[in-house]
């Protein structure tokens, strides 16, 4: 989340910067000798359209390629899942799989063993086994 928000401020600072760079070039188009606008304008106006495409390709590449990647391996995790795994649930609960439907998984958590069903969707992360027990030991 924090990095989300380091990248949507990003993106914001450099639409600023293009807002600034297009009025400037505008400017600077418009107050051109009548000889010299001729060439310049030209050259003005694809710097003008060229900026925005920049833009637009880095905030492709901050953003969608990244969550891409994100998604891809989140989903290779769930397929992954099997009876046995230690997992973390997005809202904090560890636990051990017991059972594995459809979209549906049934942990096995605390000192009581006791059962809970969640969402697929719901799994955070896989855990390793040691990482739990020196959770637990504490």
């Amino acid at each position: 989340m924090k990095n989300m928000k380091k990248v949507i401020a990003l993106a914001a600072s450099l639409a600023a910067m293009a807002v600034v760079f297009c009025s400037c070039a505008m400017e600077q188009a418009g107050t051109g000798s009548a000889a010299a606008s001729g060439s310049s304008g030209m050259a003005n106006g694809g710097l003008t359209l060229l900026f925005p495409i920049i833009l637009i390709v880095i905030f492709i590449f901050l953003i969608i390629v990244p969550n891409k990647k994100r998604d891809k391996k989140f989903k290779e995790m769930l397929a992954s899942l099997k009876v046995g795994d230690t997992v973390k649930t997005i809202g904090g609960i560890y636990g051990k799989i017991v059972s594995l439907k459809e979209d549906l998984v049934t942990i096995e958590t605390g000192p009581d063993k006791c059962k809970i069903v969640f969402s697929k969707s719901a799994i955070g992360t896989v855990e390793s086994y040691d990482v739990e027990s020196e959770k637990l030991s504490k």
